[in-house]
């Protein structure tokens, strides 16, 4: 039986993000695949379609090296959807050569750190809606709404360094780390709020 639940899945048209989305929609999920093109988002819903025969996708668009943009993200779900079950932050990348995002951040601290933070914190309305819809989160884990953070093993390395965040110099390690930061600060700042650390490594 297909579940009522909304899963928004970031950086899905590739990767992890990709299979992640896939087997969300095979468990049954109502899934929202985020990307920066359209057209690779009718691929990956085409793709996603050709395994699970009949799947219903919804798309957004986004460029999450933009706050306007990851604003106008959330503000896009919040119009088409009164709830969100789960927002799995998986979108990242690895810049080796220094850059500034259009919001003078480091290009990878920027968007794999401040974006999803931004994220979260503008999606929490429909967060805490899917959670009181389901009753007290507390008594039942399967139902509690939630945030993933997806980063590599190699976050447990990683240390940004508070001078290069706004620097041309990328972060080492920051790839890996900032999903790991980022859920930290959502979970001190609001301790019902559940937030999860995914780390993934792709089989070969």
């Amino acid at each position: 039986m297909a579940s009522t639940r909304l899963v928004l899945v970031t950086g899905a048209t590739d990767g992890i993000g990709r299979e992640t989305a896939l087997e969300v929609k095979r468990k049954g999920f109502r899934v929202v695949l985020h990307g920066r093109s359209n057209e690779r988002l009718e691929a990956t819903r085409a793709w996603i379609v050709g395994h699970v025969a009949g799947a219903h996708i919804e798309l957004a668009k986004a460029d999450l090296s933009v706050l306007a943009e990851v604003r106008a993200l959330a503000a896009d779900v919040a119009r088409r959807f009164e709830t969100l079950d789960v927002l799995l932050n998986n979108a990242g990348i690895y810049a080796n050569e220094g850059r500034l995002t259009a919001d003078s951040w480091e290009s990878t601290w920027g968007v794999n750190h401040v974006a999803p933070f931004v994220l979260t914190l503008a999606v929490l309305p429909l967060l805490r809606a899917a959670q009181a819809a389901t009753g007290d989160a507390r008594s039942s884990t399967s139902a509690a709404s939630r945030t993933v953070a997806v980063a590599s093993s190699q976050q447990r390395g990683g240390r940004p360094r508070a001078s290069s965040r706004t620097a041309r110099t990328p972060t080492p390690s920051s790839r890996t780390s900032c999903s790991r930061t980022s859920c930290s600060g959502v979970s001190r700042r609001w301790p019902s709020t559940r937030c999860i650390r995914a780390s993934c490594r792709p089989s070969s």
